[in-house]
């Protein structure tokens, strides 16, 4: 959704993450197969493509080169913790989860999740239901605005 960005960012709740961490080996080894791969790097959680992926159709675009400490030459996306809020009943009902940036969304801003092409439309990725809503929430009402401060 904005296009001047190098990568995609996803909100994972707390379990989603750490259900991605105990993967069983036949599982990882499908997310291999398809060209995907699941990493910490310091910083971020990030689901990175490689050149596996959609059997190295996407990988003929690339022209970036790598640099010495992280293959950037791979679209990769990171992902964000979310905890997942109680209500104050104790049920689930209007379920609400607060970013690592402290914004909080119901989770009908997220579910169900739609489809969207990225990178010229070579691929699907799963979108927020309400997309500009959670965008607003996290960016600002400028968030089509790119920032001039940060380099696109």
């Amino acid at each position: 959704l904005i296009p001047w960005t190098s990568d995609n960012d996803y909100i994972a709740t707390e379990r989603t993450l750490a259900a991605m961490y105990d993967m069983s080996p036949e599982d990882k080894k499908v997310w291999d197969d398809h060209g995907l791969a699941f990493f910490f790097d310091n910083y971020y959680h990030r689901v990175c493509v490689t050149d596996k992926f959609m059997n190295g159709q996407l990988a003929k675009l690339w022209t970036t080169k790598s640099y010495e400490w992280y293959p950037l030459i791979y679209p990769y996306a990171d992902i964000f913790i979310a905890k997942e809020l109680s209500s104050s009943d104790g049920s689930n009902s209007n379920s609400m989860i607060r970013d690592q940036l402290g914004c909080e969304h119901s989770m009908d801003s997220f579910r169900p999740a739609q489809r969207k092409g990225v990178y010229q439309d070579s691929f699907q990725v799963s979108i927020p239901n309400d997309a500009e809503k959670v965008l607003e929430r996290v960016y600002g009402s400028t968030w089509r605005i790119p920032d001039k401060e940060k380099r696109p």
